[in-house]
């Protein structure tokens, strides 16, 4: 995996979802649960092929490798640069509460 070097904020979902207007509802990302300095790869199928989520490996756009955030789920939200990924899956290094792996897709407005 490369270097950290990335700062990612962590939003996990802040209420409900509720009416945009537009007859769509959408969850809030309000709050930032956690920033982390994070490494972010592309996901090519080399680097997917430890993973069994096989679903999940085929809209993967990213991998991001940080320091262990406790609560990530598969409705996390990582923030980088403007940029956001959302969570398909994650790994927890080894089982030891050090290391996350997180499976994201890039959602381009």
């Amino acid at each position: 995996m490369g270097r950290r070097d990335h700062e990612v904020e962590i939003r996990h979902p802040s209420g409900p979802p509720v009416a945009d207007g537009d007859g769509e509802y959408v969850t809030p990302y309000d709050e930032v649960h956690a920033r982390a300095f994070a490494a972010i790869e592309p996901a090519t199928a080399q680097r997917l092929e430890r993973f069994a989520l096989a679903g999940v490996i085929a809209a993967a756009t990213h991998l991001v490798t940080l320091p262990w955030i406790a609560g990530v789920t598969s409705k996390t939200r990582v923030l980088f640069e403007g940029r956001r990924l959302d969570v398909l899956g994650y790994s927890n290094t080894e089982e030891r509460d050090i290391e996350l792996v997180l499976i994201c897709q890039e959602i381009v407005p």
